[in-house]
């Protein structure tokens, strides 16, 4: 059975779906491959300026990860530990930049440092994982979703099997999701498989739903849960007219990217020109100097200054 939803790609709706703390560990867990026991969003949002009218928004999550350690004794141990989430979700490419702004924001926030025994007690933030949720395609990588990890390793490049309240503090891996790259079919995991909620392919001709075939989930409960929670958004009228809000702000960002492009084209264009006039004058004037003419001739033969000449003959 086909269901409409709301599309998540909408701040509005991703909003809706994640403030659902059900939802938001089952996605966050799929994501991280870890077990999402307890989600707090943190701060709410930041909104970053963007023009005088509008604003990007990023959330931040407290997640309580549980996690199975096996002891040197080869007894299993269940672990929980904190981290710090960044989820952060952009439309046009032009915003990435902005990510940048926003983790310096978070760095700087004293909300996210606490006291850590070490060797002394020492100040440190919990470790910190940023999630970009993108609208569109990269350059170079083509996976839909993309892990970056650090490593600790030693000069000779030897891995290190040790994590540093330091380096975890100033330090964060990263994961990517390309929403354009999601697949249709051959869906290979858990991640791939929620995220089919945000597939743009599954668009119907009004672009704020998306249509899932619910019967494929009906024995998946955390799916079922997700689909019921943007069913609901695609019920709610203030949601509804938000979406039509986003679709003209998106239309005037587009409209400004365009004209930035466009724009940037010209200059590139015109130094471009500017740089051919110039090798052709500089050409000009070596020529003329083989000749046996003078600065001062060359200067008047070719109608400009002097110290323009001795600047095309120095270069």
């Amino acid at each position: 059975m086909s269901t409409l939803i709301a599309n998540p790609i909408y701040d509005s709706v991703f909003k809706y779906m994640i403030a659902n703390e059900k939802v938001a560990k089952i996605l966050l867990s799929a994501l991280l491959k870890k077990n999402v026991v307890k989600v707090v969003q943190l701060n709410n949002e930041y909104n970053l300026p963007v023009s005088d009218d509008l604003s990007i928004c990023r959330i931040d999550f407290g997640a309580t990860v549980s996690e199975e350690i096996t002891l040197p004794d080869g007894k299993v141990e269940v672990k929980e530990s904190v981290i710090t989430i960044e989820l952060q979700k952009v439309y046009l490419p032009s915003e990435i930049l902005r990510f940048r702004q926003y983790t310096g924001t978070h760095y700087c926030n004293p909300n996210m440092v606490h006291p850590v025994k070490y060797d002394t007690v020492r100040e440190a933030a919990d470790p910190m994982i940023s999630v970009y949720i993108l609208g569109h395609k990269l350059d170079v990588i083509n996976e839909c979703v993309c892990y970056i990890s650090r490593e600790y390793r030693d000069y000779n490049g030897k891995k290190l099997d040790v994590l540093d309240p330091f380096a975890e503090s100033l330090t964060h891996d990263s994961i990517i999701v390309q929403v354009p790259l999601l697949p249709n079919d051959h869906i290979r995991n858990r991640a791939e498989e929620l995220l089919q909620v945000i597939n743009q392919s599954k668009q119907t001709s009004d672009r704020h739903f998306l249509s899932i075939d619910e019967d494929r989930y009906s024995g998946d409960e955390e799916m079922q849960e997700v689909i019921r929670t943007l069913k609901g958004a695609a019920c709610d009228s203030d949601i509804r007219r938000t979406m039509q809000l986003e679709d003209e702000i998106l239309g005037e960002l587009k409209n400004k990217d365009l004209t930035i492009r466009m724009q940037a084209e010209q200059l590139a264009e015109q130094k471009e020109q500017l740089a051919e006039q110039k090798k052709q004058l500089a050409s000009m004037a070596r020529k003329l100097q083989k000749k046996g003419r003078s600065i001062s001739e060359i200067a008047e033969f070719m109608e400009i200054p002097k110290d323009v000449v001795k600047t095309l003959l120095e270069n």
